[in-house]
């Protein structure tokens, strides 16, 4: 697990899922579109998560992903995902219990629905973040950053339309 190259897990419906180490932290990549075009995490998925999240490999991860899967039904999306409950609960009662054990620090998703950069919630104490739509080209490069610290990310998050500014450890 070297720091060049990233390992490929593999390809589905031309997107990666795959990992990374960057200075002993993994960071995991998820495309949340499966096979026959649901969203959500499948069971090759969660084998894959199981298989890479071992804490014993790396200091603490941080998990990337297409949709915000655990917000579907919630304040947090405007647009409701097709089974939104059952996505939610499927996230709540199997996928935390897998990132919980590995040392998750923070899950952050692209999709969550037009004008939902900025949005945040915490998921059996993990940080869940949603950060934006890709075709929201307004939104500067720097409005969020991640600096890969010692014990924990530090996330710099610039707030789009709460208008407020601020720096959060995840644990300290």
């Amino acid at each position: 697990m070297g720091q060049g190259r990233p390992r490929i897990h593999k390809v589905r419906n031309g997107a990666l899922d795959w990992y990374e180490d960057v200075n002993r932290v993994r960071l995991i990549y998820l495309h949340s579109v499966t096979k026959n075009g649901s969203y959500e995490i499948d069971k090759e998925q969660l084998d894959f998560l199981t298989n890479v999240l071992n804490p014993l490999d790396y200091r603490y991860s941080l998990i990337f992903l297409h949709h915000a899967l655990w917000a579907g039904d919630s304040l947090h999306a405007n647009v409701r995902y097709p089974d939104a409950i059952e996505k939610k609960n499927t996230w709540k009662n199997k996928i935390i219990p897998i990132i919980k054990a590995g040392n998750v620090k923070a899950v952050f998703s692209g999709d969550g629905g037009w004008r939902l950069e900025g949005r945040s919630m915490r998921i059996g104490g993990i940080p869940h973040y949603i950060t934006g739509w890709s075709n929201l080209m307004h939104i500067p490069p720097e409005w969020l950053t991640i600096e890969l610290e010692e014990n924990s990310p530090k996330i710099i998050w610039h707030k789009l339309f709460d208008r407020d500014h601020y720096a959060s450890y995840v644990d300290k």
